[in-house]
């Protein structure tokens, strides 16, 4: 080609100006040169030739017999013109020439030429004038600039042609020859661009490589290679290919109208890996964006707004999509047409499609009433109502992958949450406090189901899925209460009416709205409800999808395996590390039979059946879907305590696809390659159907059909396909029951053989299929990386739990004992008061040390990431470190985020104290715990090990607190204290949704202060800013009766907690009532002296309200509460109790309208009033 180097198939190539051939001998010659063969004269030296690099300082050499005559004037010529003189001063036409006057009279008349450029190649003159004669010597110059290599594109689908690109920058002269390699063999289908001039001289060229990348690629090193033919040594770049997944494109836009402002929207989604370039083009020519915004890791909206004129009509405008897994850039055009326009060509559309309607409409007819009376002959009846897996239901899923974005955006806009696609949903904006969060109310609205749903869910009931919108209607409308039917006619009702969004649709909208704290969040309580979870979520662009690792890693699972029945043993380990089976279920063509009430079925014993899956009979379920067709969930499988109850012996994954496998290909073949076994329903099988099924993996006993419908009225050629196939077949002969009993035994009979794998396999897998994986976002990846180094010594818990931490807790506690007795001594006791505060500076010198690197990096990343990434850090610290306590099964063990929290009171006490590291980290613990605090992590008010309120800590982060929230922090306070292991971390994560550790090891130790924000709408009702929970660690009634050091600790703590409370929660069960109810009453009851407004409830488990009506004589309305149990069923497959989430709603209603009652107050005097109750409590003023 012309202008190009030509190539020569394993042969490097030299680049030349496409007009000379490449001549290797003046090369040889300056290679001769460098070597030191040179040309001899009788007076003078002379190197004829000389390569100097670009950009450097080089030395063109001259010199004379030092033996001869003196040198009375030098110059030198450059192309025959003189560029420098010297005669006793030297004179240069450029300031980069010089040579050394002082070696010039000694012989030495070499010309420097600095930073060298292109420009400066040729031949140089040095002429010696003597006294009566001269000399001249010539110097030929080559300039070689060096090669910059790059790879700039090595990002390649997997089983398709794809392109790596390198660019060879500023290299000069134009002799190179370039290589394209794989593992050193070379690559044949290679391509080299047209030479570009670079304004000073130097070269640049691009060249390609065409391959078609395969599994074995993968761990393959490829590489660019560019040589000049001058040289031996290559400049050589080695790089691993990426897998990435291409990218969808769609221009969404509206009518255009005169003069009125358009705002394009070209939206692209669905590639891997992020990065991508999305450019406008105007008639060809490029144009701005207007704005930009990132969705996601795999979604981009680009924006372009203009007014359209009569000039632009018939303009043509672009968007243009680069992406490293593009052979070529993506193209989408509009044009620009005025209204007129555009009804003109619908006007013909509509006269063409009528036409075309007229013509086969009656062919359609025909083919209808020839295929019912098909049916009728064969004893099938026609179902009107197929629900979630009709064709209804495939029709409206495949007008809506036509334009997915708007659909999705549609939805958007009916439930008012088009701002979170930005502006994600956290779960800090859901636990605010609102009057929707506090009502028991039904949907009046669309918008309202959203929050209905995140209200349920979050207190954990079961009902949650459940979306019915009511309408209050003014009109008489017939009432399903009791009196005449008079009444009925003259009485508004609310009508239940059909819902328009599908609970899958709403929860994909939800998934797409939240950030990934908030993901994990809703995974785990659908899971505590036994929910289904999604495995693959789709995009709401185009037909992507993402595999939800990190969503479900919050998830844990405890059960005993039969190995262990006699031994009273269980395993505990997070969703994501349990190897198990999986066993996908999917459906081919239409289906009478709902497949996921088949799966309900097979995981519930015989009764109850619990709705893991989401099915047609279900609320709302029968609502057509819009954008969750393709979305595959999964639930598990877990055996419970006896044998005989089990439905398996083993844990199992079952995994549920939603919509037909013909138009979700992608998640049907990821399916396959990750289950023990697929089970297949259908009732028919096409032509195409066979083609589909043919192209599975052939693996024995690993794929079953479930025809749905008798099986004499197959037809023929289902049966020749079925037999071609090979599959297992299972036929429904009898009833659901009979084909549950049938898939059971399957399953077990193949569960002994079955490969087992867990879902982080099953992430890589994903990865490996061009799948994005949600845990595999640098975001993500980076702060796991970061949390890993900050807990990189937790393997011996022990001594890391006793040195890791800077200062020791022993102690801490035994100074803390020793300020104590010094506080309740006061002036008293001189003698061995100064015994005390001697032993105070010996421990505080003792604790002085400098911080571990653990703590550093801790103190470093939680004080310098952003919110949404301290959250994600700190969440990947409490998975690592419960990860390791969870496998050592011991007490000792269990180190938690906690702990490192803890330590920021007790660093920045000991810094006040003058005895610490002055490293100015510290003096932002405050800000940094303000921060923590209002983002919801809990502040340590309490030492559980010491018994100690650090005050300067609670009041600094108080202070900033206050300053950062710019004064506006009044506040209400609610505690709670609990006889231990009655279920009240359950019950406050219930009540106000938190994250509060539920496990008998992670119990809370001393007391903790929890903020959660007020809705500002809601402020001025509820007259404060924040809500602040206590929380409190459990009092044991066994020691406390037995160890009197632990009942004054406790004595203290509770007394603390009813000072600083307006309302004090009691968490109790039947069996110690009798023993604390009393006490602790007397005790609330003298700090009402204090003259505050305060309540107590005492809320009680598993015993009936009426008992205690009758036993103790209190209110049941005002004072006590009765919580229902927290399960309905045995563990570990039981989902939560609908009572017990209806009791927590009540109460949580009663809380708040109580509270309103209570005198509000400001973090000033919250913190004065705590300081006060702690000196109170210290010194035994109060508690006697």
């Amino acid at each position: 080609m012309d202008g190009n180097p030509e190539i020569s198939w394993g042969v490097p190539m030299c680049l030349t100006d496409g007009k000379t051939k490449c001549n290797r001998t003046p090369y040889l010659l300056l290679i001769l040169c460098i070597l030191g063969i040179h040309g001899e004269s009788v007076e003078q030296k002379v190197v004829p030739r000389l390569r100097a690099i670009k950009g450097s300082d080089s030395v063109i050499p001259c010199t004379s017999d030092v033996n001869g005559p003196p040198v009375q004037t030098i110059i030198w010529y450059f192309q025959h013109k003189e560029i420098l003189r010297y005669d006793g001063e030297i004179r240069a036409v450029d300031p980069r020439y010089s040579l050394s006057t002082n070696r010039a009279r000694d012989g030495t008349a070499s010309l420097v030429i600095s930073n060298i450029t292109i420009t400066d190649g040729g031949t140089y003159t040095c002429s010696l004038l003597y006294g009566q004669g001269k000399e001249d010597m010539e110097v030929t110059v080559f300039i070689q600039a060096p090669l910059d290599v790059r790879v700039t594109n090595n990002i390649v689908v997997r089983n398709q042609e794809s392109v790596l690109r390198c660019s060879v920058n500023g290299f000069y002269p134009l002799g190179i020859g370039i290589k394209w390699l794989r593992e050193g063999v070379l690559l044949h289908r290679i391509n080299v661009g047209n030479v570009q001039t670079n304004p000073d001289g130097t070269y640049n060229v691009n060249t390609t490589a065409t391959i078609l990348p395969t599994e074995e690629d993968q761990d393959q090193t490829f590489s660019c290679s560019v040589q000049y033919k001058s040289q031996v040594d290559a400049f050589q770049f080695d790089f691993r290919l990426i897998f990435g997944v291409p990218p969808s494109l769609h221009i969404s836009t509206q009518p255009f109208r005169l003069n009125k402002e358009q705002t394009l929207i070209c939206r692209v989604w669905g590639f891997y890996p992020e990065s991508v370039v999305v450019s406008w083009f105007l008639n060809g020519t490029r144009v701005e964006a207007s704005w930009i915004e990132r969705i996601n890791s795999s979604a981009v909206e680009s924006f372009y707004q203009f007014t359209p004129t009569v000039q632009l009509w018939g303009t043509e405008i672009s968007c243009k999509v680069e992406h490293g897994t593009l052979p070529s850039p993506l193209v989408e055009k509009v044009r620009v047409e005025n209204e007129a326009g555009i009804k003109r060509n619908h006007r013909a559309a509509i006269l063409v499609t009528a036409f075309l309607v007229t013509l086969l409409v009656p062919l359609v007819i025909l083919i209808y009433y020839k295929c019912k009376k098909r049916e009728q002959e064969e004893g099938l009846h026609l179902v009107e109502d197929l629900g979630d897996e009709n064709q209804l239901n495939n029709s409206l899923a495949s007008t809506a992958i036509a334009d997915k974005g708007n659909v999705f955006e549609g939805i958007l806009q009916d439930l008012e949450m088009g701002h979170y696609r930005t502006s994600q949903l956290t779960p800090n904006k859901v636990w605010q406090i609102w009057p929707e969060t506090v009502e028991i109310l039904e949907c009046q609205t669309l918008k309202d189901v959203p929050w209905s749903f995140l209200r349920k869910l979050m207190s954990l009931n079961p009902a949650a899925r459940s979306m019915t919108l009511i309408y209050v209607d003014n009109q008489p409308i017939i009432s399903k209460g009791d009196g005449d039917q008079d009444s009925f006619l003259e009485t508004p009702v609310r009508d239940l009416v059909p819902n328009v969004v599908h609970p899958l649709d709403l929860l994909c909208v939800l998934l797409h709205c939240s950030d990934p704290c908030l993901q994990q969040e809703i995974f785990l309580k659908m899971s505590m409800c036994q929910f289904a979870v999604p495995l693959l979520l789709p995009s709401w662009y185009g037909p992507s999808f993402t595999f939800m690792l990190w969503a479900m890693r919050d998830i844990v699972k405890k059960w005993r395996p039969p190995s262990s029945q006699d031994s009273k043993g269980f395993e505990e380990d997070n969703i994501v590390n349990i190897s198990m089976p999986v066993f996908s279920f999917v459906r081919l063509g239409n289906c009478r039979t709902s497949k996921s009430r088949i799966l309900n079925r097979i995981l519930s014993p015989a009764h109850p059946i619990q709705d893991f899956f989401l099915h047609r009979e279900m609320d709302s379920g029968n609502v057509a879907r819009k954008i969750s067709d393709g979305l595959v969930e999964i639930s598990w499988y877990f055996p419970r305590t006896t044998n005989t109850s089990n439905v398996f012996q083993e844990p199992a994954a079952v995994v549920n696809m939603r919509g037909d496998i013909k138009s979700g290909m992608a998640q049907f073949h990821f399916l396959c390659q990750v289950s023990s076994a697929v089970f297949i329903f259908t009732e028919d099988i096409s032509e195409e159907d066979y083609e589909v099924l043919l192209g599975t993996e052939n693996a024995e006993n690993k794929y079953f059909i479930i025809i749905t419908k008798p099986y004499q009225s197959v037809r023929e050629e289902m049966r020749r396909y079925l037999k071609l196939l090979n599959y297992n077949v299972l036929n429904n002969t009898v009833n659901d029951a009979a084909l549950v009993e049938q898939i059971r035994l399957r399953i077990e009979g193949l569960n002994k053989s079955l490969t087992h794998m867990t879902l982080e396999q099953m992430a890589h897998k994903a990865g490996e299929l061009g799948i994005q994986v949600d845990e595999f976002s640098d975001n993500i990846c980076n702060l796991k990386t970061l949390a890993e180094q900050s807990t990189n010594n937790r393997e011996c818990l022990a001594p890391y739990k006793r040195k890791a931490m800077s200062l020791d807790g022993d102690c801490w506690k035994e100074l803390q004992q020793v300020e104590r007795i010094r506080k309740q001594w006061g002036e008293n006791g001189d003698g061995n008061k100064a015994k005390l505060v001697l032993k105070c500076f010996n421990l505080l010198t003792q604790m002085k040390c400098e911080f571990q690197n653990v703590i550093v990096r801790f103190l470093v990343a939680i004080n310098y990431l952003t919110q949404g990434e301290k959250l994600i850090f700190l969440k990947w610290m409490k998975l690592n470190l419960d990860q390791v306590a969870r496998g050592n099964h011991a007490e000792e063990y269990s180190l938690g985020v906690e702990d490192f929290l803890q330590m920021l009171p007790r660093l920045y006490e000991d810094r006040n104290t003058g005895n610490n590291s002055t490293d100015n980290i510290i003096h932002k613990l405050p800000g940094l715990g303000a921060d923590l605090l209002h983002d919801g992590f809990p502040l340590q008010l309490v030492d559980g090990d010491a018994s100690n309120i650090p005050m300067k800590w609670v009041t600094d982060v108080l202070m900033e607190l206050n300053t950062k929230t710019g004064g506006k922090c009044r506040i209400r306070v609610i505690s709670a204290l609990e006889v231990l292991s009655t279920g009240k971390s359950t019950l406050l994560n219930s009540i106000f949704g938190l994250q509060l550790p539920v496990a008998r090891e992670q119990g809370t130790q001393g007391a903790f202060m929890i903020l959660i924000n007020v809705k500002e709408t809601f402020q001025p009702d509820l007259g404060c800013e924040f809500i602040v929970l206590i929380d409190t660690e459990g009092l044991n009634v066994a020691e406390m009766s037995s160890h009197e050091d632990k009942y004054e600790l406790h004595s203290q703590l509770a007394e603390i907690v009813f000072g600083l409370s307006d309302i004090t929660i009691i968490n109790m069960v039947r069996e110690t009532v009798s023993q604390l109810k009393g006490n602790l009453t007397q005790k609330f009851l003298k700090t009402k002296r204090l003259g505050r407004k305060k309540k107590c409830l005492f809320v009680h488990h598993n015993v009936s309200d009426v008992y205690f009506y009758k036993e103790e004589g209190d209110d049941p309305e005002v004072n006590t509460w009765y919580i229902p149990p927290l399960w309905f069923g045995a563990p570990p497959m039981a989902s939560v109790s609908l009572q017990y989430s209806e009791s927590v709603c009540e109460l949580k209603k009663d809380l708040i309208s109580s509270i309103k009652q209570m005198d509000v107050q400001n973090i000033q005097e919250f913190s004065d009033h705590m300081e006060q109750l702690f000196k109170s409590a210290t010194h035994k003023n109060i508690i006697k």
